[in-house]
C-alpha cells in the first residue's frame, strides 16, 4: 500500500505539468495562427471550391499569355532615339513619340505582372489545399512550437 501511494504521488504535478503545457501549447498555436492571418491579409479565393480555383488559375494563364504577348508588342515597337535630328520641334516630337510608347510598355508590364501576382495567389490558395498530409502536419507543428 505504502509503494502505491508513493508512486500515485508523482501523477498529480505531472498532470498539472501536462495540462500546463497543453493549454500553452493551445494558446501559442492561436497566437501563430492569428498573425498568420494578419500577414497574410486573408485567403481571398477561401470560399472558391478547388475546380473553380483551377478553372480561374488557367484562366489567368491564358490571359497571361495575351498580356505577355502585348508587352512584347509593344517592346518591339520601341522608337529609338535617333541622335541627328535638324530641329527643335523634330525632338520634341520624338520625345513625344518615346513617352507614349513607353507609357505603353509600362502599361504592358503592369498587365503582365498583375497576372502574375494573381495566379501566384491561386497556386498558394490550391498549395494550401493540397491533399499531401506532410506539409498540413508541418503547418500545424509549426504553428505549435514557434514562440
Amino acid at each position: 500500500m505504502r509503494d502505491r501511494r508513493r508512486w500515485g504521488g508523482g501523477i498529480g504535478p505531472v498532470l498539472v505539468l501536462l495540462a500546463l503545457l497543453s493549454g500553452l501549447g493551445a494558446w501559442n498555436y492561436h497566437r501563430n495562427w492569428q498573425l498568420e492571418l494578419e500577414a497574410d491579409g486573408g485567403r481571398p479565393y477561401s470560399a472558391y471550391s478547388r475546380s473553380d480555383v483551377e478553372a480561374l488559375r488557367e484562366a489567368y494563364q491564358a490571359e497571361l499569355i495575351v498580356a505577355q504577348a502585348r508587352f512584347e508588342a509593344a517592346h518591339a515597337r520601341r522608337v529609338r532615339p535617333q541622335l541627328e535630328m535638324g530641329s527643335f520641334s523634330q525632338h520634341v516630337d520624338q520625345f513625344s513619340r518615346t513617352t507614349h510608347q513607353s507609357a505603353g510598355i509600362r502599361s504592358a508590364a503592369d498587365a503582365v505582372s498583375r497576372q502574375e501576382q494573381e495566379i501566384a495567389r491561386l497556386e498558394r490558395e490550391l498549395s494550401l489545399r493540397s491533399p499531401s498530409g506532410g506539409a498540413a502536419w508541418t503547418v500545424h507543428l509549426q504553428r505549435l512550437v514557434t514562440l
